[in-house]
């Protein structure tokens, strides 16, 4: 079998080959590999990329999400992500790898700013995108996005996840953000001021006020009530 191998066209110029670029440099190899091989590697490459791809989508199936929260336009101190992440994980007891405990981070600017408005109008569509496929569970956001995001209605209800006893505490607190439809009078609450908890006033950077909502789409409403509880009980340590 291996002298069947070696006998072939493949073998031959592959030991051809490497022969000739023996006594090249690295850059030199490199330059001879690209003037006479591109096509080849162009081939391989193009290969490689549905490939990958594939790979990458199995690979992140095989992955559970725990919770998925996204901070928009709120710098939050790396151990501030970390309490709501990894430590987090750990205190699930989150499999390495297998299950994931995610907050991500998106900023952008006024859509409507003539220079930069493109740009922003494409960051702000990734909250909408993620809460249109039912991948986020609670969101984190300065006062400029908490009131962008009301007219794409990407917020739930919070009459759904709080008790009524827990609304009448943040309504006395004037806690509450509501949104309203126009020439209705009805009007409903759609995230929290928690700029005044102890977890705000020791992680988050920057001035302005900081808003709790949850995702109108999301799949695991007791995975929220977790976040909302680990960051009103949070406590500096010692």
């Amino acid at each position: 079998m291996l002298n069947k191998f070696k006998s072939t066209k493949f073998y031959i110029g592959w030991v051809k080959l490497c022969n000739d670029m023996k006594p090249m440099t690295f850059l030199e190899k490199v330059d001879h590999l690209w003037t006479y091989y591109r096509i080849y590697i162009w081939v391989f490459l193009m290969a490689m990329v549905p490939v990958m791809i594939l790979g990458m989508y199995i690979n992140q199936q095989s992955k559970e999400v725990l919770v998925n929260g996204m901070m928009i336009n709120v710098n939050i101190d790396p151990l501030g992500v970390t309490y709501l992440t990894s430590d987090y994980a750990h205190e699930l007891g989150a499999k390495d790898g297998k299950q994931l405990v995610q907050l991500d981070y998106v900023e952008f600017g006024d859509p409507m700013d003539p220079e930069n408005g493109l740009a922003s109008h494409e960051t702000s569509m990734v909250l909408i995108s993620r809460v249109s496929d039912g991948l986020l569970d609670y969101m984190v956001l300065d006062k400029f996005a908490m009131e962008h995001y009301i007219v794409w209605e990407v917020y739930m209800d919070l009459r759904e996840f709080f008790t009524q006893d827990e609304l009448s505490v943040l309504a006395a607190e004037d806690k509450l953000i509501y949104a309203q439809q126009d020439g209705q009078e009805e009007k409903w609450p759609i995230a929290v001021d928690i700029s005044d908890t102890a977890y705000a006033k020791a992680y988050v950077r920057g001035d302005g006020k900081t808003y709790f909502a949850l995702s109108g789409s999301t799949p695991r409403p007791e995975m929220c009530r977790n976040i909302w509880e680990r960051i009103n009980n949070w406590e500096a340590k010692e």
